[in-house]
């Protein structure tokens, strides 16, 4: 059974870190006999970044498992499967809007730490080093309560980081100058 690991991110400077995710796959394709395909999906802002993608996904022997939509997609359109998992950079636990997306649309997200600082986190969803994604990626691949677990602390995560009805009412009181 292939997954897919997909990459939401637009191809630029400020977003280079797709070697790394490229390095996981050919890793778990060469040392582990485990098939993850990657989508790259976002718009190339960067000619130079995106021929260095381009060569080290030649270097890494990983050319039919990798497909580059030069264009961005509307989360409502991307494909979701069982078999899907979506990737993000993360600065610490602060997470993008667009990781934020992704579980709002249940999507299996996991989050790649760039930082120096370590996350020390329970959340499976978080992971500090590439062997982490390799080895989140390896039980994923092969344990279906690690998918319910990515599931669980993903959801967690939502929660975490969207207001309920309550706080809300009360931001806009705040915002507004009135008080509850």
């Amino acid at each position: 059974m292939i997954k897919m690991l997909n990459v939401v991110s637009r191809i630029d400077r400020d977003k280079d870190f797709f070697v790394n995710y490229l390095e996981v796959i050919s890793i778990l394709k060469f040392k582990y006999n485990i098939i993850f395909n990657i989508k790259i999906i976002g718009n190339v802002y960067d000619e130079d970044v995106y021929h260095k993608l381009i060569e080290d996904i030649r270097r890494l022997d990983i050319i039919s498992q990798v497909e580059i939509t030069k264009k961005s997609i509307p989360f409502s359109k991307l494909f979701k499967t069982e078999n899907d998992y979506y990737i993000n950079a993360c600065i610490g636990d602060f997470v993008g809007y667009s990781s934020i997306e992704c579980i709002e649309n249940e999507m299996k997200t996991i989050f790649f730490n760039i930082s120096e600082n370590k996350i020390d986190s329970q959340n499976i969803s978080f992971c500090n080093t590439i062997d982490d994604v390799g080895i989140l990626l390896l039980n994923l691949f092969s344990n279906d309560e690690v998918n319910i677990r990515l599931k669980n602390d993903n959801q967690l995560l939502l929660e975490r980081f969207m207001l309920d009805d309550l706080e809300k009412i009360n931001l806009l009181s705040i915002l507004k100058g009135s008080n509850i």
